[in-house]
């Protein structure tokens, strides 16, 4: 039975790491050690040539899978809420970008923007147009008196 379990461990070390488990080799204890501590524990006891250290039976080895399995079920269940919010902030730009792309598209769309844009060139033609003014012309003084040179003066007689 410790023989197929050491199997079973060869065979989870070749699928996670895609390379045939040596024991004497170093890049092995690495690759081990990668993974996370949980699994380091389960591989290592189905890997280990000390049979001592070795799981005996399936349902040791079962128990301590399940352990693992169920401390990551709490984890994902701990998660969800923030997986929730993700999704309803993704979906709500999502959706906007839906709403300005349906506007955009649309009838209506089109005609706001051919307005926008004619409302644009008319302001762009306004300021050119616009050239300020020169001063206005100060009259001389004779221009300015000559209306007054009509009147005749009171005589104090």
């Amino acid at each position: 039975m410790q023989r197929n379990i050491y199997i079973l461990g060869n065979i989870a070390y070749e699928l996670l790491f895609g390379r045939r488990y040596e024991p004497a080799e170093v890049a092995a204890a690495a690759n081990i050690n990668t993974l996370a501590r949980r699994w380091q524990k389960v591989l290592s006891r189905a890997l280990s040539e000390d049979t001592t250290s070795r799981y005996c039976t399936y349902e040791v080895m079962l128990q301590d899978v399940r352990k693992v399995l169920n401390r990551n079920k709490q984890l994902a269940v701990a998660s969800i809420p923030f997986l929730v919010i993700l999704v309803l902030i993704a979906g709500y730009f999502g959706y906007e970008r839906y709403r300005r792309h349906k506007i955009m598209t649309s009838e209506a769309g089109y005609a706001i923007k051919s307005f926008l844009d004619i409302v644009n060139q008319a302001s762009d033609d306004v300021e050119q147009v616009r050239v300020p003014e020169p001063p206005p012309d100060v009259p001389d003084d004779g221009t300015i008196l000559k209306p007054f040179e009509k009147i005749k003066p009171i005589d104090n007689n």
